[in-house]
């Protein structure tokens, strides 16, 4: 399905993270805000008219915007039109159920209906990547990551891989999002946290900024606490094209070192009571990188869009902790299914009222 760059060594590689990191992180981001902004209030206020008593299914609202997010700020004005969107959502979404199917051990007969419908699907979803590309380049958008990734130097076909390396990132960081608001769904003083810090940021700054985005410790911390206690993405893979020494152990080339982040996450002599979500863990001490990694463990090739990812999250959390109030549904019982990453098994219902 895909060769991704991310797998990749050498002096190339390196110079195209050079290039996705100047896109993706940093300062870079300011020129996202305003519009994973306009699509985070799009879907606030469609919540605002759901009636009290409704129960609202996290997981559908986070994918169909962390879809919309990543589609447009990543592959450009091809993907500005909806209908585009919805294609790429549902074949993905197909795509990505299979493939967690095989990470659980499920294998496939290569002539079933079922697998040709997966390839049908990844086949379409290539197609919609590949015309997005062609509009990028087109359009000349340098500051785009798709025409990073979709540089005169590479194959039209790695170009496509890439971004579906960077389309499956988007899968987690739906994940993210859904666990981030059932943890707050069932802790609401933190929300009241939140909306208290925003309305404070944003009556300072006259608008909403990732400086301010970062000021805001509530926020930040239920950010970084939900990706501790999900251990969204459980493992890391690196692999060397030299012999390496790690602890007195060579390491030949090309041998994959795989850490289990989510064994990292959750371990005891690091995090008390580590299973549990509680925010207050990080006001008091900057967390230690080599405890708290849930981008990857390998320093300069952690995963390049951390920085993005944070401040989706930080948004949307700005965007309706200070408008809407959440409340968990009870007598559901959430569980955590670790396939390609870890996800709620079941969709996660909360009710909303307007504060």
């Amino acid at each position: 399905w895909v060769q991704a760059a991310s797998l990749a060594n050498g002096a190339e590689a390196r110079k195209r993270r050079r290039l996705i990191d100047e896109v993706l992180r940093g300062k870079s981001l300011d020129r996202f805000l305003g519009s994973i902004e306009k699509l985070c209030t799009e879907v606030v206020m469609h919540l605002k008219d759901t009636p009290d008593d409704e129960h609202v299914p996290v997981y559908k609202y986070m994918y169909a915007l962390c879809m919309k997010i990543s589609t447009r700020l990543l592959f450009g004005e091809y993907f500005f039109n909806d209908m585009e969107v919805l294609k790429f959502s549902r074949n993905f979404e197909l795509c990505i159920k299979e493939l967690e199917e095989i990470a659980n051990g499920v294998v496939l007969d290569s002539n079933s209906p079922r697998t040709k419908k997966y390839e049908e699907a990844a086949k379409e979803m290539r197609m919609l990547l590949t015309k997005a590309l062609q509009k990028c380049k087109a359009g000349g958008d340098k500051a785009l990551l798709a025409n990073v990734l979709n540089d005169a130097s590479v194959p039209e076909e790695q170009a496509v891989d890439d971004c579906v390396t960077f389309a499956i990132k988007g899968y987690s960081l739906v994940s993210a999002m859904t666990w981030m608001l059932y943890f707050l769904a069932t802790h609401p003083e933190l929300q009241d946290s939140i909306a208290n810090e925003v309305k404070e940021a944003v009556d300072k700054t006259k608008g909403l900024s990732c400086q301010a985005l970062l000021s805001m410790k509530s926020l930040q911390n239920s950010i970084k606490e939900t990706l501790r206690t999900a251990t969204i993405e459980p493992w890391a893979a690196r692999c060397q094209d030299v012999d390496i020494d790690i602890a007195g152990h060579i390491i030949p080339k090309k041998t994959p070192v795989i850490q289990a982040l989510g064994v990292v996450l959750h371990e005891q002599a690091n995090w008390k009571v580590p299973q549990r979500f509680d925010a207050s863990r990080f006001e008091d001490a900057p967390e230690d990188p080599l405890a708290f990694c849930p981008f990857g463990f390998a320093g300069k090739r952690q995963c390049p869009g951390q920085d993005l990812s944070i401040l989706v999250m930080g948004v949307f959390l700005a965007t309706l902790c200070p408008v809407l109030k959440f409340h968990f549904v009870p007598d559901q019982v959430i569980t955590p299914m670790s396939a390609l990453i870890t996800r709620p098994q079941d969709e996660v219902w909360v009710t909303i009222k307007r504060r």
